[in-house]
């Protein structure tokens, strides 16, 4: 089973995905965030996959900040 999870850090409380004001979104570091938290990272170029006890998380590292981030858990 998988899931594709979309992270962002926004200023404004959100009650609903509906309601996103995305002028609201700060720019943050979610590669860096992800690669400080965790132990067993594997990298390959900017793909960087995260091996948890019964998971696994895939992302692609950027250099750059982001108001949002995509990620794969499996």
């Amino acid at each position: 089973m998988s899931w594709d999870v979309v992270l962002f850090n926004s200023k404004q409380k959100i009650e609903s995905v509906a309601e996103l004001d995305e002028n609201q979104l700060e720019p943050t570091d979610f590669s860096g965030i992800l690669e400080k938290s965790f132990d067993q990272l594997k990298k390959d170029g900017n793909h960087r996959e995260i091996i948890g006890t019964d998971f696994t998380i895939d992302f692609f590292a950027d250099n750059e900040h982001s108001s949002n981030f995509m990620l794969s858990l499996y």
